[in-house]
């Protein structure tokens, strides 16, 4: 198994999409929110009626704090598998009396589609 910072491949993305371009305190993980049907462009206004609650407190503590927020558009069967591994990780937690494990998923670089 190589190591990704190894990777041939992720050099050729690097060049392809700027990724040493990006500002040095860019953060190394954000909150993500789906958005389904819809494509943006940059700079695309988009009216959204954001509902609920954990959308709601995601979108209001990004504009209180100026963070940022990723908005993806996830393909439906893998949306169903995040939401398994979700429910996995909770009972995992539980079942080790409390204890944290590493989170399966870490955003470090742009979102794209393998």
């Amino acid at each position: 198994m190589t190591n990704w910072k190894q990777d041939s491949k992720m050099d050729s993305f690097k060049q392809k999409r700027n990724v040493s371009d990006m500002p040095k305190n860019f953060p190394q993980t954000i909150p993500v929110f789906p958005l389904y049907g819809c494509i943006l462009l940059p700079k695309t206004i988009l009216p959204l009626n954001i509902f609920e609650p954990r959308y709601r407190q995601m979108v209001e503590h990004a504009m209180e704090s100026e963070e940022m927020i990723g908005m993806i558009q996830p393909l439906r069967k893998l949306m169903k598998i995040f939401i398994k591994l979700a429910v996995w990780e909770k009972l995992i937690i539980a079942r080790n009396k409390g204890r944290k494990l590493p989170k399966p998923f870490a955003g470090r670089n742009p979102l794209r589609n393998p």
